[in-house]
């Protein structure tokens, strides 16, 4: 048998063959991984989206139960703050008619100029306090203020 110019052996052929069909399975195992890899790629990012908005809708209500409870503890705290006051104002006027009540006529207008001391006193002292609470920060009540806070920016 003679063989041509452009003849191939068998054995050439079956391992050319063979290393094709590597190739191709090589090939075929690749383009899989690569669609994976993509499939895998857009689901994350959809998973990635739906974890932001699920963060971003737990951060609100932290925020929102957080404001209410400020602005509870706030309410609280002040009315405590004016039922003190009006305890103490309560306080202060009857220990002044009892001042009044007890003294005799000859030193009444000793007594007056004291009631009225007393009394400016207090309005002095209930107004400081009532500015204070003007400055205060909402969460702060054992901090008192002489002027306006500073913005934390």
């Amino acid at each position: 048998m003679s063989q041509s110019a452009f003849s191939i052996p068998d054995d050439m052929l079956k391992a050319t063959q063979i290393q094709f069909l590597d190739i191709t399975n090589k090939l075929n195992d690749y383009n899989e991984i690569y669609n994976l890899n993509n499939h895998l790629l857009d689901t994350n990012t959809v998973e990635l989206k739906n974890l932001s908005n699920k963060n971003d809708q737990i951060k609100t209500k932290v925020m929102k139960f957080k404001q209410q409870y400020l602005l509870t503890d706030y309410g609280i705290h002040e009315y405590t703050m004016y039922n003190n006051i009006l305890a103490f104002t309560i306080t202060v006027a009857c220990f002044t008619l009892v001042i009044v009540a007890k003294t005799e006529i000859t030193a009444y207008k000793r007594l007056i100029w004291i009631c009225v001391a007393i009394g400016v006193f207090y309005l002095i002292v209930v107004m400081i306090i009532l500015r204070s609470n003007i400055n205060r920060r909402k969460y702060a009540w054992s901090q008192w203020y002489w002027s306006p806070v500073a913005s934390v920016t």
